[in-house]
């Protein structure tokens, strides 16, 4: 009698061994894939630091150099200093806080250039206090920057001291003339609705709503002419001119 020798399957077997391998390692690799914590990219960031300084400038509008200097202002928590274009060291404004310290007019391309500042507790001109100015309130009232004021006064600056116009009108008040650097413009005429003013004084008489500012200190109104504060007796207002500029720099 013949002897069947029985099937093999041994190709079966290996496909199904290498089919069961692959869904394990497929298996393994989403674990490992879920598994990982995912990371988004995130957008470039630029990191930004506080520039610091030797001098620990504490406040202000404007930028410091690498000296911690703000115009002709060194700001420290010691004190602020000013400094004139040939002074590498600056004088301490006695009194000024550092903390509330800042630069509130500067504009070195500009002519003249008449700078303020002011903190918490006083305003200032350069390095000179403004007695009485409120920082609170305080303002620029011109193009030339001569005239100021806060909410009760009017102040001038004419290049040696700053005073206050006693009796100005901050509300009604106008800059008609200032000083600059040509002396055949200049007259630091102005007014309220009561006065006419030359520099810090009113001038007795003249006339606010027909006052003109003229050239070299002169200034007239319907009635008269004058020479900063002193009536020309004699010239009529009406056909006065001011001298050219060629003939008032004879004497000037």
């Amino acid at each position: 009698m013949q002897t069947t020798q029985p099937t093999t399957k041994t190709g079966g077997k290996q496909k199904l061994i290498t089919g069961i391998v692959l869904i394990v390692l497929g298996l393994l690799g989403w674990w490992y894939i879920a598994g990982t914590p995912k990371t988004t990219p995130s957008p470039t960031t630029t990191a930004t630091t506080t520039a610091t300084t030797t001098t620990e400038v504490v406040r202000s509008p404007l930028t410091p150099d690498q000296n911690g200097h703000v115009g002709p202002y060194r700001i420290t928590a010691d004190g602020v200093y000013f400094h004139d274009p040939q002074d590498t060291v600056g004088k301490k404004i006695e009194g000024a806080d550092p903390a509330t310290f800042q630069v509130i007019v500067y504009d070195e391309k500009s002519a003249p250039n008449i700078i303020y500042a002011k903190d918490k507790n006083s305003v200032y001109v350069f390095n000179k206090r403004i007695q009485g100015a409120d920082p609170a309130t305080f303002r620029i009232l011109s193009p030339g920057k001569q005239y100021s004021g806060d909410s009760t006064s009017v102040f001038v600056y004419d290049f040696e001291s700053i005073q206050k116009i006693v009796g100005a009108d901050p509300n009604t008040f106008t800059a008609l003339k200032e000083a600059g650097y040509n002396p055949c413009t200049t007259g630091l005429y102005s007014k309220d609705t009561k006065n006419i003013y030359f520099v810090a004084e009113a001038i007795p008489g003249a006339d606010p709503s027909t006052f003109e500012a003229l050239g070299f200190n002169y200034g007239k109104d319907s009635k008269r002419v004058y020479k900063g504060i002193r009536v020309e007796n004699g010239v009529e207002p009406l056909t006065f001119e001011p001298p050219s500029c060629s003939e008032m720099l004879k004497d000037y």
